[in-house]
């Protein structure tokens, strides 16, 4: 099953995305950001982190909310830092995970943060 979503780039043109494309969502100042491996788009849907769980859980997509803040293509993380409560999905995109929510990266394998300059 896979879902598509309408989206605007950051040049103000839309485009639809596949579930499949998505990495994470992420709640940032009252805007839903979507980010993919391409990079990040704006939702045009409206609701909340909350109605896209919803969706994503009554559709069985694998996504899971790691923070209160984010919901999580647990497909596309590649590695996790349990020290520091980080979700990685490529080199540069990554996403934080609460204490009460690392259970459910327990499977993930264990990577090291690498310090940002």
């Amino acid at each position: 099953m896979n879902l598509t979503l309408p989206c605007v780039d950051d040049r103000g043109n839309s485009l639809i995305l596949s579930t499949d494309e998505i990495s994470c969502i992420v709640l940032h100042k009252k805007k839903i950001l979507v980010f993919t491996c391409n990079g990040i788009v704006t939702s045009r849907l409206f609701g909340s982190i909350d109605t896209f769980e919803e969706w994503f859980e009554r559709y069985g997509l694998g996504f899971e909310r790691l923070d209160s803040g984010n919901l999580v293509n647990m497909k596309k993380i590649i590695g996790k830092d349990s020290e520091n409560r980080i979700a990685f999905f490529d080199k540069m995109l990554q996403t934080t995970i609460s204490v009460r929510n690392l259970s459910k990266v327990a499977h993930i394998k264990e990577i090291k943060q690498t310090p940002r300059r």
